[in-house]
């Protein structure tokens, strides 16, 4: 787990989005220009995750929850 060191993270926010504003900037180039530094503060156990990923994976490669069923015809995105 990755922590930003960023006190009053609303209010850089906030800055961010006037300065791209103002200076006619992408608000992309501001941020990440402005980004603060970060630190590691916690790392997960080898295994910890109880099979977890393996079976999101399984699940995110599924096309079928996409799919028209009922024949309506209409896809769910």
């Amino acid at each position: 787990m990755l922590v930003a060191d960023a006190p009053e993270a609303s209010a850089r926010g906030a800055c961010v989005q006037a300065a791209a504003v103002a200076s006619g900037r992408a608000e992309g180039d501001v941020l990440r220009a402005w980004a603060p530094a970060t630190r590691l503060v916690a790392v997960p156990r080898p295994g910890s995750n109880g099979g977890r990923e393996a079976a999101y994976a399984v699940l995110a490669a599924r096309d079928a929850l996409d799919t028209d069923t009922a024949g309506s015809g209409e896809t769910t995105v």
